[in-house]
């Protein structure tokens, strides 16, 4: 009984690249089938069954590659977006560092410069000081001991 005209559902299933359960998913839903079983009892469909099961999980098929299609277009042109935003957060961020080390570079040379004027006023407080001490030390002297130098 089984010819060219008769596949099993496993075979159309096969030749439609999905599972055999999807088939018999899809064979169910039709109400004016003729059940044709094989010698071993595996149900056979006939060219026009085959034919409606190709087109209806054929359809299905592209609905969901479809979708698929449509989430990963969706997702990529989010993944985009986002890249485009961390790009962007990092070129501020990279913005951010340049100021800060140029101010960093700006606080060293006032700090520098506040040192050499903090070294020069000390320097003119220890001569101050020397100077006041030799001043001192001239005023404990004579007269007659300034006069002569000794």
């Amino acid at each position: 009984m089984k010819n060219e005209e008769y596949k099993t559902i496993k075979e159309l299933a096969d030749d439609l690249g999905v599972t055999k359960q999807t088939v018999q998913y899809h064979y169910k839903s039709f109400a004016d089938k003729e059940t044709v079983l094989s010698d071993k009892g595996a149900i056979l469909l006939d060219r026009r069954l085959q034919a409606l099961l190709s087109e209806k999980i054929g359809k299905k098929n592209i609905e969901k590659s479809t979708k698929e299609s449509a989430n990963y277009t969706t997702k990529k042109q989010l993944q985009s977006k986002e890249l485009e935003l961390l790009k962007e957060e990092l070129n501020n961020k990279d913005e951010i560092i340049t100021e800060l080390l140029e101010s960093q570079k700006n606080l060293q040379k006032l700090l520098d410069q506040q040192q050499v004027l903090t070294l020069q006023a000390n320097q003119k407080i220890e001569q101050l000081e020397m100077n006041q001490a030799d001043f001192e030390e001239k005023e404990k002297l004579s007269f007659w001991q300034r006069l002569f130098g000794k």
